[in-house]
């Protein structure tokens, strides 16, 4: 887990014990909880759902070019694997990228 996540996880569990605090004491935190949440959703940039720089078509196109990769580095097809193939190859090959940067030398050319 990153540093980023565990904040943000702490920042959702002190949110509900304001919210079980407000349930079960009655206790007024609404100011409180409001300032956790416009401070999390600041933290977050919107994102597009229309247009060709959607969030759909921009996962799509890294899907296929992930696709490309796979198969240009292991020489299997990547639309046949399962997702936890599909995922595997991802991280073998990012673990391949990595030794090359490191020696200097291409790993694994097809």
């Amino acid at each position: 887990m990153s540093a980023r996540e565990k904040e943000c996880y702490d920042i959702v569990k002190k949110r509900t014990l304001l919210v079980l605090e407000q349930i079960t004491d009655g206790k007024d935190n609404e100011k409180a909880v409001e300032a956790i949440d416009d401070a999390q959703f600041a933290k977050y940039k919107p994102q597009k759902y229309i247009g060709p720089e959607s969030v759909e078509v921009t996962t799509n196109k890294q899907y296929e070019t992930s696709c490309l990769i796979i198969s240009q580095k292991t020489g299997l097809k990547a639309k046949d694997m399962t997702v936890l193939e599909y995922y595997n190859a991802l991280a073998t090959i990012e673990k391949m990228i990595e030794a090359e940067s490191k020696t200097g030398k291409q790993i694994g050319r097809r």
